[in-house]
């Protein structure tokens, strides 16, 4: 009998009762046309949004726990990808003037600001934004970032940005990696 794990034609990998696959959990923030682009003031993703839980739906999120992963479940983070959606000049203040946090167990683990995370996307809906490339990712080779089942994260996002957006913008942020979970 092979010790190898068990190839699944869906990607995924079952080992002693552990299913792993590359998967991304992701949170989204929504600002409004005219509205307060957030001026020094902190948006707590992946805190509160749960899919089918209330008006959440995987379009916003897909976390199934407020605030952490579920027990016996866990995330080896690869890489932090941010997807904007919105105009070129509110898009190009929320590069500029916004950073990340994110911390596990109150612990901060990682900063950047979100030009360090390409979603291999481009930046969608203004001309002239460059070519989307899938290969065009950050990734965390040398240390991912591992969280576990039951341990509280969330991902800070802070602006120094000042005034009102122009258009409306969406921005969803994605924790890529291998997710485990039992079989």
């Amino acid at each position: 009998m092979s010790t190898f794990p068990q190839a699944i034609p869906t990607g995924e990998q079952l080992t002693g009762g552990i299913r792993r696959t590359q998967k991304a959990i992701w949170d989204s923030i929504t600002v409004a046309a005219a509205g307060a682009l957030n001026t020094g003031a902190t948006t707590k993703l992946f805190t509160t949004n749960v899919v089918d839980n209330g008006a959440v739906t995987m379009d916003v999120s897909n976390m199934r726990a407020a605030g952490m992963l579920p027990a016996g479940h866990s995330h080896l983070i690869n890489a932090i990808r941010v997807l904007m959606l919105g105009g070129a000049a509110d898009m190009t203040l929320f590069m500029q003037k916004t950073f990340l946090k994110l911390f596990y167990s109150g612990i901060l683990v990682w900063e950047g600001t979100p030009d360090y995370c390409p979603a291999g996307a481009g930046i969608q809906g203004s001309a002239g934004n460059g070519i989307a490339d899938p290969r065009a990712i950050y990734f965390f080779d040398q240390q991912p970032i591992r969280l576990e089942g039951q341990v509280p994260f969330r991902l800070e996002v802070t602006s120094g940005a000042t005034g009102n957006a122009a258009a409306a913008f969406f921005a969803r942020f994605y924790l890529d990696g291998v997710y485990s979970e039992p079989s």
